[in-house]
């Protein structure tokens, strides 16, 4: 697993499958998207999950994000998983 903290420059190098979310807690839903997402991947194809490291709702709506259930590590070894 590689992670990326910074998309400035980034480039794949390959093709992308990518999903976009919280993924706080990493249940049993965003496991199936997961697998759904590295099902689909063929050979050469790179499978990446886009999370935050702060609720969106934190910066849209300060003072209102709901409490997050994993910290940031946490999360990471979840979707490592």
């Amino acid at each position: 697993m590689h992670i990326i903290r910074d998309l400035d420059g980034y480039s794949a190098g390959a093709d992308l499958l990518l999903t976009i979310g919280v993924f706080d807690g990493v249940h049993i839903g965003h496991r199936a998207v997961l697998q759904k997402l590295t099902s689909q991947r063929g050979s050469g194809v790179i499978a990446g999950a886009l999370t935050f490291e702060h609720h969106p709702q934190a910066f849209l709506h300060p003072g209102h994000a709901p409490w997050l259930l994993t910290t940031s590590e946490e999360k990471i070894n979840l979707l490592d998983a």
